[in-house]
Formats: structure tokens, sequence, C-alpha cells
């Protein structure tokens, strides 16, 4: 573009001179202009013709509540996952004389053109309202019918044509039929509607958030006004398009220097950008940056500053300029030669930078592995000027440890060490190159890496952990001289040669293969170095600390190995929530010494309460007794008889053996296969080839197949129930449920709870086809559900499991019924110190999915790891946590609720917001049966709920519920009417008081309290926001009156 002139805008009012101009990159421009700017003179606030958009759905104007239009499947979609870029063709404007309906060729390639850059001097016409359009798909050239655009004011369309179509602006794009009805492109989804909705979903999934669009009929309104009648479309939130317009536009920046001294100077000063390649010299290990814009005025002494480099976190040292440093401002005057110390034109009062020539010295091997393994600067770093410096600690003003990859080229993960930092695998290293401002710590990412891979070849630096001094692979013990020989070696085998370069911006192009408008050209700086980054960027680090606390309860199943106080303390103080017992085995004397041993565990150390669970046995299916009482040995190949006649039950042999399950032969068939203790590998399976007579099967001892086998076993046998009685008299907690497979199993269960077990949770746990075919009924008569995946694994094909998982926790989470994930969550770890990355994954995504509760089994009752187990546990659950974005999942569950809700749910529900609007601490909920808690725990807060109840029972059931950090409060009931207040008062100081022992909330901070009009149940109607008191006096207990 041309400069301004110097009499133009670009002058001062003293008739000074334009001394430099910069062009800029391809810019993209998205801002919502006022009524008064929305005007086609504003080209770059205008959708233009023929230029590339973007357009999302926003339900109730909530950002979190996306929905993007995009193409799958050959199909225009809604997604919150993905978007795409469409071309707007205008077939036709309000003013021409005819439409062009039918005419409109499906082939776009024409119509789209390759690149939208536009100068902000050219003459682009704008989309106006009233414009019929086809919006074309960017890459696939797949297009919509011709649809009209209209504007949407305050829910209504309007049907007034003309006017741009600008930024930001919600529209509707309206489909008129041959009969003169209107319909409008609706981000609804192929969901049951109202009338005139149609749509095809064939070839599209549902599934990740992407759903057909379809067209919706609105709602018409009738008014009259002066007397005339008039007809109005109202549309709702999905069918309100956000249009944005991405074409680029390239604008012309200048700076007039000489201008009265009075005034700021307010220099503009373009991106460093890398104008060439990198390129590396290996002989001298050096690499020679060409960059535009290298130099920057300092605020505060006026002088020209070079950029620092950094290699990632590593401070590289400068070896050479292409000249030297530029003075200040003011030297920079119009000659005939060059500015010293950058190349540069002056012609015709214009003064352009173009580059600098910097030859960087890359880090030694000392540097990187220092570096990486204490991650932060090394010591002895080189500054610019190549004075030796003390340690750094980061670049000035920021941590860009956040910016660099681990060693391995990923950005995290990684095995764990004992201090729970990642351990990286040293196979190469890539670090991003940064330009960095000294006087103010703003960095600038170039769009390159450099990548080096072949150093540690030679190298077994396995032994390395971050925040350790260098050990050996062999052992703990340090010892100084392995890295001078690690270091050796490298040298033997060329030091750091072999650095490779890498360009990260080089690619325009997502994950799915798409264009991205939004990226820059490859020689373009992205500022992608943050001084300060954001908090969930942090929290979800590999390496950083979450400020938040756990949520998700853990259940750890004791055995021999853990059933002490002891042992039972040192799980609590890991993390563990819920014990349970498993009485598939163990005696009733085993059993009562985990209850007493817990409970005096309890009382040995107050605080958070332990809750007990009672796993029953189920139904099985038993063999008769063997001949003589001696184990008969069956090899592969073997063929025996089956058979369920009683003369047998006491005279099993080699070649027949006796069950108990009557309807076997009915339930079974050819090829079914019958599985022994549970599908293992150790054991056999059974196939059935050859029905006989008699209820009598031959059946084939063969391996480990895929199948499953109906029965219709009673949901609790004569063991269960004498279980169920013990727990009963022992006060458990809550009851797992085995092998629900329908409602009427879950009543049978509380029916033999009676009375007495009233109060006790039945948890299902669905192991079965059954059970997950017949899981809506269930789930409406239980009051939480288990995900057993051993047992369900054996009756579905492994690959459907997880499909099972999500759609039970999905329904529980809408539900409002706490859900636990369990089988093998950290296996391992029952003989090993360390899990595997997969078992690690599988624990972070049922917290992810929705999982209120993750369960070990055999790691905490036969492992040699029990803490180490629950430890992990805890931690990846704590970072999983985090990495959730828990503003629209609470818009989500809110949505689904069905209308109107009940007093309760809708307290819950103003609470969770009430936490969010007020950046609170904690939600503190005063209840008694629990119920409230529940329900605001459903809405899944941010914060702790703090869970303070008199029941103390309910105490140790509300850890069900994730985030729920329950106290129970011993003061009695029967509190006067005139009292309750007060004694409201004193539960929420007792709350707080505990709260702040455990360190759950800090003082000084807002809580929002949630309570009862009345004592009782469901009087839940109150909310309150306090503050939590810094004086110790203000949180005890007030005696209550006698009146």
């Amino acid at each position: 573009m041309d400069p301004p002139s110097a009499t133009g805008e670009g002058g001062d009012n003293t008739g000074g001179r334009v001394w430099a101009s910069f062009d800029s990159a391809p810019v993209t421009i998205i801002s919502k202009p006022s009524k008064k700017t929305a005007k086609t003179r504003n080209i770059s606030s205008c959708i233009l013709a023929g230029g590339p958009v973007s357009l999302f759905n926003r339900i109730n104007s909530q950002t979190v509540r996306t929905k993007y239009m995009t193409i799958d499947s050959a199909q225009l979609c809604a997604s919150n996952v993905s978007w795409s870029a469409f071309n707007v063709n205008v077939v036709h404007r309000p003013e021409d004389a005819t439409p062009v309906h039918g005419m409109f060729s499906r082939d776009l390639k024409v119509l789209c053109a390759n690149t939208h850059v536009h100068n902000t001097t050219g003459g682009h016409q704008a989309v106006t309202y009233g414009c019929e359009v086809v919006l074309s798909d960017t890459l696939s050239n797949i297009a919509t019918s011709p649809l009209i655009i209209r504007k949407v004011d305050k829910g209504r369309v309007s049907a007034e044509d003309g006017g741009p179509v600008s930024q930001m602006q919600k529209i509707a794009l309206q489909r008129v039929n041959a009969d003169g009805s209107r319909h409008y492109l609706s981000a609804a989804g192929p969901l049951p509607g109202p009338p005139g909705v149609t749509a095809s979903t064939s070839g599209v999934s549902s599934q990740g958030g992407t759903h057909p669009l379809i067209f919706q009929s609105p709602r018409v309104r009738e008014e009259m006004k002066d007397g005339v009648r008039v007809l109005s479309d109202e549309v709702d939130d999905y069918l309100c398009w956000t249009i944005v317009g991405i074409s680029k536009f390239q604008y012309t920046f200048f700076d007039a220097f000489g201008q009265n001294n009075s005034i700021p100077e307010l220099p503009i000063t373009p991106f460093p950008t890398l104008f060439t390649p990198p390129n590396y010299h290996p002989a001298n290990n050096t690499l020679e940056l060409t960059v535009s814009n290298f130099f920057y005025e300092d605020p505060k002494t006026r002088a020209q500053q070079p950029l620092t480099v950094y290699l990632g976190n590593v401070h590289s040292r400068i070896s050479t300029y292409g000249g030297g440093i530029p003075g200040p401002s003011s030297e920079l005057t119009p000659n005939d030669g060059a500015v010293p110390g950058v190349s540069s034109n002056v012609t015709a009062g214009r003064y352009t930078p173009l580059h600098t020539l910097v030859t960087v010295e890359l880090p030694s091997l000392n540097e990187i592995i220092k570096a990486l393994q204490e991650d932060v600067i090394p010591p002895n770093a080189l500054t610019t000027d190549g004075a030796t410096t003390g340690p750094h600690t980061a670049p000035p003003g920021g941590e860009c440890a956040a910016l660099g990859t681990q060693v391995d080229g990923s950005t995290g993960g990684g095995p764990q060490t004992a201090n729970n930092s990642p351990q990286p695998s040293i196979t190469s290293s890539s670090l991003p190159i940064l330009f960095i401002r000294s006087s103010d710590g703003v960095g600038y990412h170039s769009g390159r890496t450099i990548t080096c891979e072949n150093v540690f070849q030679s190298m077994d630096l396995s032994g390395m952990a971050p925040g350790h001094v260098l050990t050996p692979p062999g052992g703990p013990t340090a010892d100084p001289g392995w890295l001078a020989a690690a270091q050796a070696a490298a040298s033997a085998n060329g030091g750091l040669h072999g650095w490779t370069l890498r360009g990260e911006s080089g690619s325009d192009k997502n994950a799915k293969g798409r264009r991205d408008p939004f990226l820059p050209h490859a020689s373009a700086s992205r500022l992608t170095y943050s001084t300060r980054p954001s908090a969930p960027a942090k929290a979800i680090h590999p390496t950083a600390e979450t400020k938040y606390l756990r949520k998700t309860a853990i259940i750890a199943t004791i055995g021999p190995n853990t059933n002490s106080v002891e042992k039972l303390a040192a799980l609590r103080r890991a993390g563990v929530n819920v014990v349970r017992m498993n009485f598939s085995h163990g005696s009733y004397d085993y059993h009562q010494s985990v209850i007493d041993n817990t409970r005096k565990m309890v009382a040995a150390e107050p605080g958070r309460p332990v809750a007990i669970a009672l796993d029953t046995k189920g139904p099985e299916i038993r063999t008769g007794l063997m001949k003589d009482g001696k184990d008969i040995p069956i090899k592969a190949g073997h063929e025996f008889i089956i058979t369920t006649d009683d003369k047998y039950s006491e005279s099993c042999d080699s070649e027949r053996l006796w069950l108990d399950y009557k309807n076997l032969p009915k339930v079974t068939a050819p090829g079914k296969l019958i599985y022994v203790d549970d599908g293992d590998p150790s054991d056999s399976t059974l196939e059935a080839y050859t029905h006989l007579h008699s209820g009598i099967l031959s059946l084939l001892v063969l391996s480990i197949d895929g199948g499953n086998t109906d029965v219709d076993l009673p949901a609790l046998s004569e063991k269960d129930k004498k279980d169920l009685q013990f727990g009963v008299k022992n006060g458990v907690d809550m009851v797992f449920a085995s092998f629900i497979r329908r409602a009427q199993d879950v009543k049978d269960i509380r029916h033999v709870l009676g009375p007495d077990g009233a109060s006790i949770k039945i948890i299902v746990k669905i192991e079965n086809e059954q059970g997950v075919e017949n899981f809506d009924e269930i789930l409406r008569e239980c009051d939480g559900v288990m995900v057993a995946r051993g047992d369900l694994g054996i009756e579905i094909p492994a690959s459907q499991v997880f499909l099972a998982q999500k759609m039970m926790i999905a329904k529980c989470n809408i539900a409002g019924k706490p859900v636990i994930v369990a089988t093998q969550m950290l296996e391992s770890m029952t003989y090993n110190p360390r899990p595997t990355r997969a078992e690690v994954s599988d624990v972070a995504n049922a917290v992810l999915d929705g999982a209120d509760c993750v369960m070990l089994s055999g790691e905490t009752a036969k492992g040699s790891y029990p803490v180490e187990s629950v430890l992990m546990m805890a931690e990846t659950c704590l970072l999983a946590e985090a990495a959730i974005c828990y503003p629209p999942l609470y818009d989500e569950l809110k949505a689904i609720q069905p209308r109107p809700t009940e007093t309760v749910e809708t307290v819950a529900i103003a609470a969770v917001a009430a936490a969010s609007e007020q950046s609170a601490s904690a939600i503190l909920v005063l209840s008694t049966s629990g119920n409230t808690a529940r329900l605001v725990s459903k809405y899944r807060p941010l914060v702790p709920i703090i869970t303070v109840t008199r029941n103390e029972q309910t105490a140790r059931q509300i850890h069900l519920h994730r985030g729920c950090y329950p106290f129970w409060y011993p003061e009695p009931r029967g509190i006067p009417e005139s009292q309750w207040q007060k004694d409201v008062d004193n539960r929420i100081r007792f709350g707080l008081k505990n709260a702040l022992e455990l360190n759950i909330i800090k003082t000084g901070t807002t809580i929002i309290a949630v309570q009862g009009w009345k004592g009782g149940l469901g009087h839940t109607n109150t909310l309150r926001i306090l503050s939590v008191p810094t004086d110790a006096a203000d949180l005890e207990l007030q005696p209550l009156g006698a009146n």
C-alpha cells in the first residue's frame, strides 16, 4: 500500500513529515459495531459478499452454551467441538428484478475466492438484510439452498430489507416455501419438537456434540398497530445465529516523529518476525536468525534495545548482530546511508526497517539437562552482552516453562516420581524460539522450534527426576561423576550437533485438516507467550499445582493387608472416604473386625467421617460335591456331562458334574459360553455344543472366548439375605447390590433391609446385559449406581463397555444420583509401585465422564502398595477435575431439568450460580437427609460443598456425592421455633470452623449458605451470602436462649 502523504492523516499539525510506515500482515477484525457505526463505509465491520464467515448459535446469550455451524458427513450440522468457514454468495438482492431460484449452480468454485485479503481502501460490496444467499463450505463446496438473511431484534424477525449485515449481529436464515410458509434454520437438533420441524439425520452421528441442522417454523405473533393487523415471526434462541466475518484486512501504520514534545509518543512497533527460516551451523553449533523489528525502544531510556532470545526456558547467548545497536529514536533521521545496526532503506521520506542478522549460540548439554531437571533457567547463563550472570528463574516477569515442550517432545505427562513430578524419558529435546523484551517481560513466539533428536541416544538418563539432583539409573544415590560421563558421551557423538528446525506456524490447518482462517501466515509472529498464564491453563499443566480440593470420593476395599486401625488411618489420610467390605470373601468375624477398626480409627482422629459399605456376593451357580471330597483335574479338550439331577449332587466325578441352577438347559444353547470364576484366564470356559435329554448338557472345556448367557437367577441368595441382616445390625451406611437385572431386584433388597435398614443407601451394581437394558427403571428405584466393568465386560463385548459406562454416568448425572466407576482402575499397582499410563488415563476419564466416586479393589485389599494406590488415584482425580470446564456443565444440567423445579432444587441451582457470580470459596449446606447437598452436587459447582447435618449416618453417606465435605453436628434436635435462627447460625459457625481447620476455606472469603426456614425435611428455601469471619471468637457456638 502507498504510504500516507506528508500532508494527510499521517502529518502532524505543525507540518511534520511521515518518517516511518509499516504494512501489517493480513488480520481478521472481529468487532461488534454500534448502530451508529454499522455503516457500509466501515468495511471491516460488515459482512462482505463472496467473503468467508463463521456462524454460531448461543442459548440464552451464554457463550458457554455455543454451537457452531459446520459440515459433517456431507451435511450441514451444529457442533460444539468444531466449526467451518462458509462463503457468502449473494444470489438475489431485494432491488433485483427477479430471484434466481432453481438457476443457481451447485458448483460454487468460481464464486469462492482462494484468498480473502482486502485493502482498507477497496470498494467491496456489503451483504444487506433481505439478500438471498447461498452458504458454501470453503473446503468441500457443499452448499445450502438459497436462504434469506433476516435481522433479529428482541426475538422477532424484522421484515425490513436494506442496511448492512454487521459483525456479531443476530440473524435468522429464512426459507420461503412454494406455499408461502416460512421456516428458519435451527440448531435445535433432530429431537422431537413443535410441528413443522423436518430433518434428515442419515449418516450423521449425534455423538460428540454434533447433529444435523433442521428447519423449524416460527411462532407467528399477531398485533394491531394503528388499526392495522400486523403479523410477525417470533424466533427462539435456536433460530438465531450470530454471524462473524473472517475476511482478512491489511492496514498501514506510521510514526510521525518530531511532534510536539508535550504529546506522549506511542511508537507503533510490529511484532518481531523471522524474515527467513533459521540457519543452523553445525561447525560452531550456532543458529543464525534473520529477524525483522528485532530492536525496540525502551520506554524509560528511549534507547533502542535488542530483544532477548530464549530457547524454551534456556536463556541463549547472542554472539553477534548484523551491526552496531541503533541509537535513540531522535537519531533516526533520513539520510543517504543506512541506520547503524539495521539494514534499511530511506526513500521518499519513508523509513522501513527490514531485518537484523542475529547469531545465537546454542545451549550446552549441561544447560539443557539442568533446565529440564530443575525447570528453571540454568545458573551462569549468559546475557545478551556476553556477561556471566547469576541464576535465572524465568524470562523477566514470566513463566516460560509453560511454553516449552518436554524432553520427549510432548507438553507434559510421563511417569511420576516420588514427589509426583513428571519424570522425562529423554529421547529428544524440542524448544520453541522465543523473543523476550527485557524491559517488561513481554514475549513473542517466533512460530519455530528447534529440535535435537540424537543428542541423548548414547545416554541413559532414566534416573533424572525434576527437582532432584542428577542420579545414576541404578539407584537413588547422587553420583557427580555421572553427569560428566553423560556429557562426555554426548560430546563423543558430536555434542549438541544434530539440531533440526521445525516450523510450528507453517501449517494453516487444524486437527481435522480444515483450513483455519484465523491462523496467520507462516512468516507472521504469534503473541502466544504470556507473562502470567491463565489459571485454567496453569491448573491443567502437568507440573502445576492446583488450588482446588479433590471432589471425587475414593472407595477402598479392605482386606487382610489393610484391616488394622493404623493402616486404615493411613488410607484415610491418603484420601479414602468409604471403606468397602467384599462379602464374596471372609467370615462374619472378619467383617466385624473391619467395622470395629474403622470406627476406632475415626474416633482416634476426628474430622471428616468415613462411610462403611457392604458389597453383596450376589447369585451364583454352584457345583455339587465330589466323590471322596477330592478335586478332579480337568484338562483342555476333556468332555463331560453337566446335570441338574439332584441324585448327583453329592457324587460328581470327571464324567458328570451337578449344578444347582435348574434352568440352565433353558437359558443356554449350543455355542454359548459358560465362564468359570468371572472368566479368569487361569480357569476354563465351558461351551455347550450338544443338548441331551433329562436336563443334561454335554460340555467341552475350551479356551476363553466371547459370548454371554442370560440367566434368571434371583437377585438375592440366602447368603445375601443373611449378609444384609448383618449389615443392618452393624449400621452400615450403604449396600453395593451385585448383579441387579431389574427394578424389582432393588425392591426385594429394600424389603430384606426392613424398617431398621430403611436409611441404608442401595447402590446397584450393573454387571450384566439385562441390567444395561433395564437401566432406566433400575435408576428410578435405586439410590445410586456402580459401573462394575469386570463382569459387565464378560456379558457384553469389551469394546462396548466404555459406551455403557458413559451412558450410565450421564443418566445418573441428570438424575442427580451418585455413580461409582469400579474394577481394575489401578490393577497393576497390586504388585507394582507405579500404575500404567492407561490405568491413570482410565481414572481420569472416569472423572471427566462425571463419576462421583472411583473404587479400588485388589489394589488395597491384597496389594503391596495400598497407600500409594490411594495417593495416585487422589492426585489423578484432582488434576482431572481441574481440566473440567464447569460453567457449561452447569448450564447443560440446568437446561435438561424439567420445569417447574421443586423449591429445594431451585435453591440448589441458585446456590451454584451465586457461588460462581460471587467467586465464593464454598457452598455451606444445612441438611437433615442430605437431599439438599445431593441437589447442589448435581449441578457441579466449582467450589466444595460443606455439608452440616445432625444425622451421623447422613454425614457418612454424603461422601457418595461429588464435591461434598460432610460434618456431623452432634448437638441434639428439638430446638424451639423461636430459637431456630440462632441454631442455624450455630451450625453455620460449626461448619466454617471445621472447614477452616481442614483448610477447605480461608478467612475473609465469601461463602454461600443454604438453609431451611424451619426444622424437618423438605423446608430448604433460603440462600445467604456470608463472609468467613477473621476472628476465631466469631466462630464459637452461641448458647441458645430459654424462649
